[in-house]
């Protein structure tokens, strides 16, 4: 739709984030059902295979309706959309000044050896991106964990 790779080097970082957020949000909120099943069999001695798991699915929606598959979807939410948004922004920002600092110092690097330099980016770029996501949101992360853990000594599903 007219996007291009010049107009995202034009997005402020709060933008950034909100497309992270957004991404990661609508990301979690499909495979919701998926990871509670996941995490039903984490904390269960039941065997898993997609079998069982798909009874399992249909089990739970008979028993407490479908929205039971997007149960802790919450909890995860408050953990994914600060990581997803920060994630995105990590990257894009780290990308930016690690692609002007080699054309500046190294711009002779950048000529002669664009995959690699790409492929220097890319992966330093979405190493501190991870890292410093995980690292602010891991408190989150406890917590969802503490909630869905607390939620499963209430009720199966």
């Amino acid at each position: 739709l007219g996007f291009t790779p010049a107009a995202q080097d034009n997005l402020a970082a709060m933008e950034i984030f909100v497309v992270g957020a957004v991404a990661g949000a609508t990301a979690k909120s499909i495979t919701a059902p998926l990871d509670r099943i996941r995490l039903l069999y984490q904390v269960s001695p039941a065997q898993w295979s997609v079998s069982a798991s798909y009874q399992l699915a249909k089990t739970i929606v008979r028993q407490a309706g479908a929205e039971a598959l997007w149960k802790g979807h919450t909890a995860t939410l408050w953990r994914v959309v600060p990581f997803a948004g920060l994630q995105f922004t990590f990257y894009d920002l780290t990308s930016r000044q690690l692609r002007r600092e080699l054309m500046v110092r190294e711009g002779h690097l950048l000529n002669s050896t664009p995959e690699l330099t790409s492929t220097l980016v890319a992966t330093t770029s979405g190493a501190v991106a991870a890292g410093g996501a995980t690292l602010v949101t891991y408190p989150l992360d406890v917590v969802r964990t503490r909630m869905i853990v607390e939620m499963g000594t209430q009720s199966v599903y």
